[in-house]
């Protein structure tokens, strides 16, 4: 599937808020908490051309939204680097090895490109998640714990997510993200793949994954490690995030850099629904794009989300 669901969720908190590019006399939404007459989605949405390259600088006669098979009048659409709240959910069972040298890498490598305003935590997990840092801009805090880290124990990663989500609750930025750097091979944990599933299409996150993966054919591959690829490729699409699997141990870099070169190269669509009926039901979205002097262009949205009663100003997620 190339394209993947990418849009913020419906409590009303603006992803990325910035300059916006409305349609002709069309306002665009302030930045932070909405008041309940808002009534207002944003998709963020990550557009690429054919050999893979993200696609800036689009205005709104580019995009077109469905909910349910409706399309939507958008509101707006804009473009710009904005801080972000951003949790990293790091393997360091036993499976991990001498992997966990270049995860650490990899995070590192991420932080320096990350926007001098953003906040951070970093959530470790073994057999059960372990001591997690709260919200820091200080990029050597996560540096100092990452340090620290050693492989050992089972594997507890969907406990951890779980974890993660609930701390992100306490994001000071409307863009969130958590990043997962594991091998996808769980085998410890008490919370389902269904509740995880369902916690990616409620919460206002982005879930990027980086899979550190034995080859196919590597011996002595658990049954959780063959099936990890697909488990965190899966949470990502919920979430409208991507899944970047890392075959060779020298791709982990290079992908946590790709990561947070798309998290700030996304546009913010926003839209208010036809629907008016705030009955708890998911609602489907799509996101077309198409643009002159591009012959076919791609894009990655969250699929939709769960139509609640609107919040009211200064609720918190």
């Amino acid at each position: 599937m190339n394209r993947t669901g990418h849009v913020a969720c419906f409590a009303f908190v603006l992803l990325g808020c910035g300059a916006l590019s409305a349609p002709a006399r069309q306002n665009p939404p302030e930045c932070g908490l909405l008041s309940a007459e808002a009534n207002l989605v944003t998709v963020p949405v990550s557009v690429f051309d054919p050999r893979n390259r993200v696609v800036s600088h689009l205005g709104a006669e580019s995009f077109r939204v469905f909910e349910d098979g409706v399309e939507q009048r958008i509101e707006a659409v804009g473009e710009e680097d904005v801080p972000a709240s951003i949790g990293f959910v790091l393997d360091t069972s036993g499976s991990m090895g001498v992997k966990i040298d270049l995860a650490r890498d990899a995070i590192l490598r991420f932080l320096k490109t990350a926007n001098p305003d953003d906040e951070f935590f970093l959530l470790p997990f073994d057999s059960h998640p372990g001591a997690v840092t709260g919200f820091t801009s200080r990029i050597e805090d996560i540096a100092e714990q990452l340090t620290r880290l050693r492989p050992a124990g089972t594997t507890a990663m969907l406990d951890a997510i779980q974890t993660a989500f609930v701390r992100m609750r306490r994001a000071r930025h409307a863009g969130r993200a958590i990043i997962i750097v594991s091998d996808g091979g769980d085998n410890h944990s008490r919370v389902t793949k269904t509740e995880i599933m369902r916690l990616a299409r409620e919460a206002d996150v982005q879930v990027f994954t980086l899979g550190t993966y034995e080859p196919p054919a590597t011996r002595h591959r658990t049954p959780e490690e063959s099936t990890g690829p697909e488990l965190l490729a899966t949470i990502a699409e919920q979430s409208g995030g991507r899944s970047f699997p890392a075959r060779r141990l020298s791709d982990i870099s290079d992908a946590a850099i790709r990561i947070g070169f798309e998290l700030r190269t996304q546009y913010m669509v926003a839209y208010r629904p036809g629907n008016r009926n705030w009955d708890g039901q998911y609602r489907h979205i799509t996101v077309e794009t198409a643009a002159p002097g591009f012959p076919q262009l791609h894009a990655y949205w969250r699929q939709g989300y769960y139509a609640l009663q609107p919040r009211c100003a200064g609720a918190t997620s």
